[in-house]
């Protein structure tokens, strides 16, 4: 089988051998994003009152499922998967739709919508590279944009520190936001080399490097992390 082209803006190829150093980095970088990405679970539990049960089941359920879809996408087998580790998380894509359902049918009324939309999925990838004339790089990237979009309403609070009722900027909080999002905005830019590919690590570092050093961070916050088990139920 002839090796595959590469993009030109991929440092490594599907077919290329990274080095193990690289692979541990890019490994504790996606476990970092998987974690961070449980947010968007927890806010559909909260999107209709979800019990302590029920959000632990369900952060269990989207971290097992994650899983699995994860390793599919890397083994690349009887044509499921790119053979690239690209780590599935709970995205903002499905966010609004999953709230809606959650407020109308609790949690089978979700599992219900994305097993559903999951199986629409499957079937179009089929067909997909036949239908590059539809999504050019314009339709994708608006598609990509507007997903941004839909999570501005939480996404934007928690940068500029707004608290629930609240309309008063935390400038500590917009800080630290703002030292995160230029970390990783100018490694991803400016950087050469491979330093560009743990963008997300070292913005993660940094931020939370600030976040202590502005008093964001302390030794409570340290202290409810030791004292947590896996058994501990999930706090809104």
């Amino acid at each position: 089988m002839p090796a595959r082209r590469k993009p030109p803006d991929l440092i490594y190829g599907v077919d290329d051998e990274v080095p193990l150093p690289t692979c541990i980095l890019l490994g504790l970088q996606h476990t970092f994003q998987v974690t961070t990405a449980i947010a968007f679970a927890l806010m559909v539990i909260h999107g209709f009152s979800g019990t302590d049960e029920e959000a632990a089941f369900f952060v269990s359920m989207s971290l097992l499922a994650g899983g699995i879809a994860t390793i599919l996408q890397a083994l690349n087998r009887r044509g499921i998967g790119s053979g690239y580790f690209a780590p599935a998380v709970c995205e903002p894509a499905y966010i609004t739709a999953s709230l809606l359902a959650a407020k109308m049918g609790g949690l089978p009324l979700v599992f219900g919508m994305t097993a559903l939309s999951g199986l629409f999925e499957i079937a179009v990838s089929r067909v997909v590279q036949r239908l590059r004339f539809i999504f050019t790089p314009e339709v994708t990237g608006l598609v990509v944009a507007m997903v941004g979009v839909s999570i501005i309403p939480v996404a934007v609070p928690n940068f500029l520190g707004l608290k629930e009722g609240q309309s008063t900027i935390d400038p500590t909080v917009l800080l630290v936001s703002l030292i995160t999002l230029g970390t990783m905005v100018s490694i991803t830019i400016w950087s050469g080399g491979k330093t560009k590919l743990y963008s997300v690590l070292i913005g993660m570092i940094v931020g939370y490097a600030a976040s202590y050093l502005f008093g964001l961070l302390g030794p409570e916050q340290f202290h409810r992390f030791a004292q947590c088990s896996p058994s501990c139920p999930a706090q809104f």
